[in-house]
């Protein structure tokens, strides 16, 4: 692979990684407002309710972990069929200003990639 190809595949991965560790930092975030408004409401219910409060619980430890996986899950993914892409390309960097590509560009390129196989695929 030329250093051009490795430069623009480490660029892009960075990218997905910070996207998905702010989906994870929002994650931790619902989960912390989730911790407050049920300890709001454990210590509003009278003790009677308390039992069936915590049975209502829905975002367990568990339940966070399971979606932490899904996100981690999908970047890892997005991170994948990116590269897998990039394979099919030769990558050349006109001059030595850092190439600098957003995230919407990039799947606008990459759905391009898809659309231009598709029709190889269909002839």
């Amino acid at each position: 692979m030329s250093k051009e190809k490795d430069y623009f595949i480490a660029q892009l991965s960075r990218d997905i990684t910070n996207l998905f560790k702010k989906q994870l930092t929002i994650l931790e975030d619902i989960r912390e407002d989730h911790r407050e408004m049920m300890r709001n409401l454990q210590d509003s219910l009278p003790e009677h309710c308390l039992e069936n409060l915590l049975d209502a619980d829905y975002f367990s430890d568990s339940r966070f972990s399971f979606y932490r996986k899904k996100v981690l899950d999908s970047g890892n993914e997005a991170i994948r069929g990116m590269e897998d892409q990039l394979d099919k390309l030769d990558v050349s960097i006109k001059d030595t200003d850092p190439v600098a590509v957003t995230f919407n560009q990039l799947m606008e390129f990459v759905e391009e990639l898809r659309i231009k196989e598709n029709e190889k695929t269909q002839l």
